[in-house]
């Protein structure tokens, strides 16, 4: 249980990095990445980056795709959470996932449309990571804190 929450930080301190770095670099969602032109020659060497485009067809496209690859970014220890929960909590798991999908495909809908709306959807996901996240802490806390403590020391004891 400890070591998901390890790297449940190593990945929240990734999220926290990058995020750091964005408005430095004016790049906001859905842009990921900015690209140059590079070349030596006019008209090119003092070009604008190249960035998704976020109107029309294509932004809706790529607000979509975008909103697909968050998911996918969090997927895998979101996965693992699910799993330890399920190991101690039971069907407890279930409802945690469930939110999760409403969430997570409310935030995918509402960006498609338009990316400053996709707050609620996010949050709802994310308070279903943040349930799981809290009752992993349970375990670990149970785990290290109540066998430190005296008074279950003589349970320890042949």
């Amino acid at each position: 249980f400890v070591s998901a929450l390890v790297v449940l930080l190593m990945k929240l301190y990734q999220n926290i990095n990058a995020n750091g770095a964005r408005a430095a670099a004016r790049l906001d969602r859905p842009d990921q990445h900015i690209y140059k032109i590079m070349s030596p020659n006019k008209p090119f060497v003092d070009a604008p980056y190249v960035l998704m485009a976020t109107v029309g067809a294509a932004g809706r496209f790529n607000r979509a795709q975008r909103a697909a690859f968050n998911v996918g970014e969090s997927l895998p220890i979101f996965i693992v959470h699910v799993v330890l929960v399920a190991a101690v909590f039971g069907p407890l798991a279930m409802v945690i996932a469930l939110v999760h999908l409403y969430g997570r495909s409310r935030f995918a809908n509402q960006y498609k449309e338009d990316q400053k709306k996709r707050t609620v959807g996010f949050v709802i996901s994310a308070l279903s990571e943040y349930l799981a996240v809290g009752l992993i802490w349970v375990c670990a806390l149970k785990a290290f804190v109540i066998p430190a403590a005296p008074e279950h020391w003589p349970k320890l004891l042949p």
